[in-house]
């Protein structure tokens, strides 16, 4: 990976590391240079060349967030590489700079994570169904921490993705 990547990569995992309010201006500042939001409709941001995402109001099962998602056109937010990631964890941080865990748009089917909105099993950064040694059948991240199996009928924030 080039230099710079990595550096950036870096700052924005570390910026997830802490909660201090200096931090959080920090966090701002470098999803501010690095990953702008940028607008594409009302509450809707860039996520990539083809999608846009917008952070739920409010917490709900994986189910109810799906279906919230449904009814705006979309689906729960998946990723296709570390830039998507590294988006939606600036939405997060710009805002409401929140720490707690939010959905992934992937549940198990069949004994493997299978992303919500069609493209297939969970696969990211060339490693294949990372999840489908857990029990627990939806995925979560924990803002700052790792990707898990949580149950289907806990209530997390989540994002929502669309095709624009």
């Amino acid at each position: 990976m080039r230099p710079v990547v990595v550096t950036v990569v870096l700052l924005v995992i570390l910026m997830f590391m802490t909660d201090s309010a200096v931090a959080g201006e920090k966090e701002k500042k470098n999803c501010q240079n690095y990953f702008p939001l940028v607008p594409c409709g009302s509450g809707w941001y860039r996520m990539d060349g083809s999608r846009c995402m917008k952070r739920a109001p409010t917490a709900e099962t994986f189910d109810d967030a799906q279906m919230f998602c449904k009814n705006k056109s979309g689906d729960l937010v998946s990723f296709r590489g570390r830039d998507d990631l590294i988006q939606m964890l600036c939405l997060l941080v710009m805002e409401n700079n929140d720490k707690v865990p939010h959905w992934l748009g992937a549940r198990k089917q069949g004994g493997e994570f299978q992303w919500a909105d069609g493209r297939g099993p969970l696969i990211f950064g060339g490693q294949h169904n990372l999840l489908n040694d857990q029990a627990e059948d939806c995925a979560a991240i924990n803002i700052g921490g790792p990707w898990k199996g949580t149950s289907c009928s806990a209530t997390r924030n989540f994002v929502c993705q669309k095709t624009m």
